[in-house]
C-alpha cells in the first residue's frame, strides 16, 4: 500500500502537525517554569526559580520552533497556490 499524496503535500502537513505540538508544549513548559519560577520566589529557592528560569526559556525556543515549522508549512501552501495559478 503506498502514499498517492505529492511528497510536499506530506511534508507540509507533518510540518503543521509538529509545529502545532512544538507550540502547546512550549506553552507548557512557558507556563510550568513560570509556576517553578514563582514557587522558587516565594520560598527563596534560588535553584527552583533557575529550573523555573530555564523551563520557560525551553519552553520559549519549542514555540518558536513551532512557529518557524507553521511558518514553513505555509510557505510550502503558497508555493503551490503559485504553481496551480500559472
Amino acid at each position: 500500500m503506498t502514499d498517492k499524496t505529492p511528497r510536499h503535500e506530506r511534508v507540509e502537513d507533518g510540518l503543521t502537525e509538529k509545529g502545532v505540538k512544538n507550540r502547546l508544549s512550549g506553552a507548557a513548559d512557558q507556563l510550568s517554569g513560570k509556576a517553578r519560577n514563582a514557587l522558587g520566589a516565594i520560598t527563596g529557592n534560588a535553584a527552583q526559580q533557575v529550573k523555573g528560569k530555564a523551563q520557560e526559556l525551553k519552553g520559549e525556543a519549542k514555540d518558536a520552533l513551532g512557529k518557524a515549522q507553521m511558518d514553513a508549512a505555509r510557505a510550502i501552501d503558497r508555493s503551490d497556490e503559485r504553481k496551480r495559478d500559472r
